[in-house]
C-alpha cells in the first residue's frame, strides 16, 4: 500500500477517489518504481484497477507535463519512447519495452499498457467533473 508519509499520498488518494467516482474501481494504490523518473518529480503511484494496472507520475502543482513531448517508435515487437522537453528525465530519456499509452492531465502523467483503459480514463478526466 502507498504509505501516508509518501509525498504523493494526497494526490494519489484524490485520484483514487476520482477514478472510483467515475466507475473505475481502484483495488489498491502502491508505491511505483518510477518515483524519481523526472527531475523535480514529486513521486509516483501504481494503481491496480478494474481496467488493469498503471503508473501515475506526479509533479508538484502548478507544474505540468504539458511541455513534455513523447515520440513513439516501433522496433520489431518492442516500442521505444523518447522523451523531450520539460520536465527532463533524470537519466535516460528513453523507455523501451511493451507498447504504452500516455495520458497527460495537469500535474499527472499516466503510463498505461492498455488502450481501452487509456480511453476510459481519458473520458473520465475530460468529463469536466472532478
Amino acid at each position: 500500500m502507498l504509505r501516508a508519509e509518501s509525498r504523493v499520498y494526497s494526490d494519489a488518494k484524490s485520484l483514487e477517489q476520482f477514478l472510483n467516482q467515475h466507475g473505475i474501481k481502484v483495488h489498491c494504490v502502491l508505491e511505483s518504481k518510477m518515483q524519481t523518473f523526472f527531475q523535480g518529480q514529486e513521486g509516483a503511484a501504481f494503481y491496480r484497477t478494474s481496467l488493469g494496472d498503471f503508473d501515475v507520475l506526479f509533479l508538484p502543482t502548478p507544474q505540468s507535463f504539458a511541455r513534455l513531448r513523447i515520440v513513439e517508435r516501433q522496433v520489431g515487437e518492442h516500442y521505444v519512447y523518447t522523451l523531450q522537453g520539460i520536465p527532463r528525465p533524470r537519466s535516460s530519456n528513453r523507455i523501451e519495452g511493451r507498447r504504452l499509452f500516455f495520458l497527460k492531465h495537469a500535474s499527472a502523467l499516466f503510463l498505461l499498457s492498455d488502450e481501452h483503459a487509456h480511453a476510459e480514463i481519458a473520458a473520465a478526466l475530460n468529463s469536466g467533473t472532478s
